[in-house]
């Protein structure tokens, strides 16, 4: 790979990742989580694992859903169960992305293999919902 891009990639997770603790500290909770899923886009798993821990604590939702999405997604593929299960969540309620049960599930096992608690008891759910 191009040492320039990933530079430039690096220095651009550093100047949204900054921007996003600055949002913090003055509370313009949106605008962090704009500049955190934007690092997370970039592929910087700590911004996509603060993501999560935001949405999870009950952050608020009025950022662009497809980016969360894709930023879930980008996730889900590092291997964070937690963005396997805020994915699942966006394929089951059609946030950023068509409703998809099929992924749902998938993104389900997934994060229930990886261990995660939460998950499992999600798709007993499921189970009981047939």
């Amino acid at each position: 790979m191009n040492p320039n891009y990933e530079k430039e990639r690096a220095e651009k997770i550093e100047f949204f990742r900054a921007q996003a603790e600055q949002y913090n500290f003055t509370r313009e909770f949106n605008k962090a989580m704009e500049y955190y899923i934007r690092a997370g886009l970039l592929g910087d798993r700590d911004s996509i694992e603060e993501v999560c821990a935001k949405v999870r604590s009950g952050y608020g939702m009025s950022y662009n859903y497809d980016e969360f999405f894709r930023c879930m997604k980008a996730g889900a593929d590092m291997g964070i169960t937690e963005a396997m299960i805020e994915l699942a969540i966006c394929y089951g309620s059609g946030m950023g992305t068509e409703v998809d049960h099929e992924q749902v599930v998938y993104w389900l096992e997934k994060a229930a293999a990886a261990g995660s608690k939460e998950a499992k008891k999600k798709l007993e759910g499921k189970q009981t919902e047939k």
